[in-house]
């Protein structure tokens, strides 16, 4: 599937957010934005509720109105403001779909539906948008900032670094076990390692490609940066085997 609705509504909220307020790439937090925009699009304010255990959020609609349920369970900074992003996700994207009863689940963690799908799409973009997670990245943020800063989790970052790897820079998936290295080694550090600080600023971003964009066949803008992309790759990986591994130890 490709995710085109819910980054349309990430996109122009994060948008919104850094040319229309003090924040900037380096203090951007959409968690400011939430409540209110829950409440100019439902028909009362978010309602912390003691929910069953395995709900976290619910978006109800009846002949009375829209109401948007947070479990008052969540004791988690970053899982309480997920939980309230993808709601509004659910109140931006899926308000005149049917609404399902509400079911002891996990839908957030183990998403089945389309629905479902889009709206944690929809959270973890505007949560952390590419633009700031890069940024934060080339600027040798630590996790620690990031979580601070944006109210995200440990878990969301990390998902994100992975994401922009395979759907922004187009590095191949058969190398994920050395993507998933540089983010350890990323978070073991607490700040950008030499090897992603030196890696994403020569790095040219694309089209997501769980996005559905018109593309110029005529200049091969995508095709050219794609393949630019990936003899940066290489020549990243030709550079740590050289240095990190002896003549028997490379990598294939």
């Amino acid at each position: 599937m490709t995710y085109d609705l819910p980054y349309k509504y990430a996109n122009t909220i994060s948008n919104f957010l850094l040319l229309n307020s003090t924040a900037s790439y380096s203090s951007y937090d959409a968690t400011t934005m939430l409540y209110y925009l829950i409440s100019k699009y439902s028909d009362a304010p978010v309602q912390l509720f003691r929910l069953p255990d395995g709900i976290l959020g619910h978006t109800y609609k009846d002949e009375c109105g829209t109401t948007v349920f947070i479990s008052s369970k969540i004791t988690n900074t970053g899982r309480k403001w997920f939980t309230v992003a993808h709601e509004l996700g659910h109140l931006l994207m899926h308000i005149d779909n049917p609404v399902r009863p509400l079911t002891d689940d996990s839908s957030i963690d183990y998403p089945e539906t389309i629905e479902e799908k889009e709206a944690n799409w929809f959270a973890a973009h505007v949560l952390l948008p590419d633009s700031v997670i890069i940024k934060a990245i080339i600027d040798g943020f630590s996790v620690g900032r990031i979580m601070k800063t944006s109210k995200v989790s440990k878990e969301m970052i990390r998902y994100r670094i992975l994401d922009i790897f395979k759907n922004v820079y187009y590095i191949p998936t058969t190398d994920n076990s050395i993507i998933e290295e540089l983010i350890d080694n990323y978070f073991i550090n607490s700040i950008a390692t030499p090897a992603i600080h030196g890696l994403i600023p020569s790095l040219t971003k694309l089209p997501r490609k769980d996005i559905m964009f018109q593309r110029n066949s005529q200049t091969d803008y995508w095709l050219q940066f794609q393949k630019t992309n990936l003899e940066v790759w290489k020549s990243f990986l030709e550079d740590r085997n050289n240095k990190l591994f002896t003549p028997s130890q490379k990598l294939n």
